[in-house]
């Protein structure tokens, strides 16, 4: 199973590496800094705002491959389902860390496609396609309690 992501709103910005990680500077329109790593189960952005940014969301474009038969968002997390149902790539629930590493829930949403959002386990039912070869994903939070700086860590893990 394939997609592929993209920042919406991203600029470009030379890449830095440290630690396993590759950092660039100012790289979103927001004015935050992107870090990005690979990991042996999926890959991982940190997008760091400096301040508060104008809207209290990030949105990524997602190509979907052949194999991604369906969507289901529950629980705040987003699978990508096989013909069968089965859950082959998640995205879990993102958080925003602020100054004083209190942790605060971003909330994930699917835009441009269709997603079943039936708590039952997918197993054994029809499959939802989503009716489009491109979604938009939204990870938003309310930064009302928010005090920045603050780091937003969205996370996309392979399932086995």
């Amino acid at each position: 199973m394939s997609i592929h992501v993209t920042l919406e709103d991203a600029l470009d910005s030379r890449a830095a590496t440290a630690d396993g990680y590759v950092v660039y500077r100012r790289a979103h329109a927001s004015g935050a800094d992107i870090l990005h790593r690979v990991t042996p189960t999926g890959t991982e952005d940190f997008i760091a705002f400096e301040s508060a940014p104008l809207t209290p969301a990030v949105h990524y474009a997602i190509a979907l491959g052949d194999e991604v038969a369906g969507l289901r968002l529950v629980g705040n997390s987003l699978e990508l389902l096989d013909r069968k149902g089965t859950p082959r790539l998640r995205v879990v629930p993102p958080i925003l860390v602020d100054r004083d590493g209190k942790q605060h829930l971003a909330a994930l949403a699917v835009e441009d496609c269709g997603v079943d959002t039936n708590p039952s386990a997918p197993h054994r039912r029809p499959v939802i396609a989503p009716a489009s070869a491109r979604c938009v994903l939204r990870v938003s939070w309310n930064d009302r309690h928010v005090i920045y700086p603050a780091l937003l860590d969205p996370v996309m893990r392979q399932e086995i």
